[in-house]
């Protein structure tokens, strides 16, 4: 999915959206860009997170072991 915000557009990514930003200008542009993130604790040992973390748990336990460290 490609998105491209105008100028004064906001975009909102939902919790654990995975996503890549980039930019581009027009030659004669300044190529200004602004981006504020905004991160809040969540509670995710309920029942609608447990893939997420599985998967957090396989990452850092792969992280881990590929650094040497006895997991």
């Amino acid at each position: 999915m490609i998105v491209v915000l105008e100028p004064g557009d906001m975009l909102y990514l939902p919790v654990m959206w995975y996503h890549k930003v980039s930019q581009f200008c027009i030659p004669e542009d300044e190529g200004f860009v602004l981006a504020v993130n905004y991160w809040y604790d969540m509670d995710f040992s309920g029942p609608l997170y447990p893939l997420s973390s599985f998967v957090r748990n396989s990452a850092l336990k792969a992280q881990a072991e590929a650094e040497g460290h006895e997991v």
